[in-house]
């Protein structure tokens, strides 16, 4: 059985910044503020309102257990 996506004890629901559905995707952790690098992949959520929110690599592995293993080579 599969176990729902949900972030761990301790995480703050009215702590995070939910953006307009057509508004332009933020730079920012929507959770902490910190700038997110252009080159990462962050977490994104969006609610059935449209509105979304983008978690930096540090907040989706601290709240949703989420692991960052960088950037594979390509075996040649």
């Amino acid at each position: 059985m599969t176990e729902p996506f949900a972030p761990k004890p301790g995480f703050d629901w009215s702590r995070v910044r939910w953006d307009a559905g057509d508004a332009p995707v933020r730079d920012d952790c929507s959770y902490c503020g910190v700038a997110i690098p252009e080159e990462s992949v962050p977490l994104r959520m969006w609610k059935p309102d449209g509105s979304g929110c983008v978690f930096c690599d540090a907040c989706a592995e601290r709240w949703w257990g989420l692991q960052h293993f960088g950037d594979f080579e390509e075996e040649s």
